[in-house]
């Protein structure tokens, strides 16, 4: 699957939505169990209590997973879906009490002696208890913000950026429906189910990142960064941003972060020497764009179509090597 959200919570790692090989939306919630590298059985749920979706974004905190954005069977969503991951330890915990001073309750309590007595028969107990609470691990849907109306919201999109900070989601940029690129930035207050929109307060507009799609943001030192992203359709950038969320400003940090090594670098990071070469040429990193262009020349019948716009000699020219080449 691809363009899919991921979180991790106590050792697992639940994958939500994305797209499938026929580039439709899934409604699947897909489990990994880190710590005994397994795949736990998927959740589907039902249409109305989840949408499909890929090109979404997924933040966590503690058991509560937050779904903004992407693409579904309907359309762009424009909504926010909590996903409660609900513990198994605790629902035993409520079972256990309520089986509290009845027969049951002694029973469970000396068989548990039994097995503890014996190390085999613990670490079968162990086991059998990890594989009952992923069983059982279940979720609750809730759609935070399906009876907010008004002007003050963000309009739908996909492949935009998210994080939460404190009791916050920020989005920035993405797509729209007609793939129109957005370079705009929300707040959503979990806590009080509102959205405002961030108003900058630089003065220069080339102080503020372009709109872009596909970034990435992270926090650092209470401030939020963005990177990377695409322009438009082709275009990508490398550019880090810092925004300050008190005083509400964007700071280019660093215009590519391409970095250029000289050979003798590059060897020693390799853990060689390069005395013997002394010309320190430059390199860089090359763009999708013109990794594309240098490995995917014009096709033959293109190159072709354009020496007929030359001179009668030039064709002769051509004919001739064609002919040697056949």
């Amino acid at each position: 699957i691809a363009y899919h959200g991921g979180a991790v919570f106590e050792d697992i790692y639940y994958i939500v939505g994305g797209q499938n090989r026929e580039l439709k939306p899934l409604n699947l919630i897909q489990k990994f169990d880190i710590k005994n590298n397994k795949i736990l059985p998927p959740t589907q749920p039902k249409d109305e209590d989840f949408p499909a979706l890929d090109g979404h974004s997924v933040n966590i905190l503690e058991n509560k997973i937050f779904v903004y954005g992407g693409m579904g069977n309907e359309g762009l969503n424009k909504d926010v879906y909590l996903i409660t991951i609900k513990k198994p330890n605790e629902e035993k915990t409520e079972q256990k009490n309520e089986n509290k001073g009845t027969g049951q309750d002694k029973e469970d309590n000396e068989n548990e002696e039994k097995e503890e007595d014996d190390v085999d028969a613990q670490a079968k107990k162990e086991e059998k208890k990890n594989e009952e609470d992923q069983k059982e691990i279940t979720f609750e849907f809730t759609n935070l913000t399906a009876n907010l109306e008004g002007e003050n919201l963000p309009k739908p999109r996909k492949f935009h950026s998210s994080l939460i900070k404190g009791d916050s989601l920020f989005i920035y940029g993405g797509l729209g429906i007609e793939n129109e690129i957005y370079g705009d930035m929300w707040e959503y207050s979990l806590g009080g189910n509102t959205f405002t929109k961030i108003e900058m307060n630089n003065e220069d507009e080339k102080a503020f990142p372009k709109p872009r799609s596909g970034a990435r943001m992270f926090v650092n030192n209470e401030n939020i960064f963005l990177f990377g992203g695409k322009l438009d359709l082709i275009k990508e950038s490398n550019e880090l941003w810092k925004f300050e969320p008190g005083s509400k400003k964007f700071t280019l940090i660093h215009d590519t972060l391409i970095e250029k090594f000289t050979e003798e670098e590059l060897a020693k990071n390799k853990g060689s020497s390069s005395d013997d070469n002394k010309d320190k040429k430059k390199f860089r990193l090359l763009s999708r764009h013109e990794v594309e262009q240098r490995t995917n020349p014009l096709p033959y019948n293109m190159k072709n179509s354009k020496n007929k716009k030359g001179t009668k000699k030039d064709k002769k020219k051509n004919e001739k090597e064609d002919e040697a080449n056949n």
